[in-house]
């Protein structure tokens, strides 16, 4: 089996970053669930999207989900 590997640079919030792909055995696309030719697999490995969230991210988005429960009830308290 060949081995395979790519790099690429991506940036994550600003920061650029390297992230390598490495593949030792051909096989392992077969364990997917659902077979695809190996070339394929990987283009689909490369353009997979991940979003790494800060803590800081993630108090905004806490932040967020809170406010909109607030308003409700707020909303709740008008109509009674």
């Amino acid at each position: 089996m060949e081995d395979l590997e790519t790099s690429a640079i991506l940036d994550f919030h600003g920061i650029p970053d390297v992230v390598t792909v490495q593949v030792q055995q051909q096989y392992l696309h077969m364990k997917t669930g659902n077979s695809k030719r190996f070339p394929v697999f990987i283009h689909m490995l490369l353009t997979v999207f991940v979003n790494l969230l800060t803590t800081t991210d993630l108090d905004l988005y806490r932040q967020r989900k809170v406010r909109p429960k607030a308003a409700l009830e707020r909303n709740d308290d008008h109509i009674t």
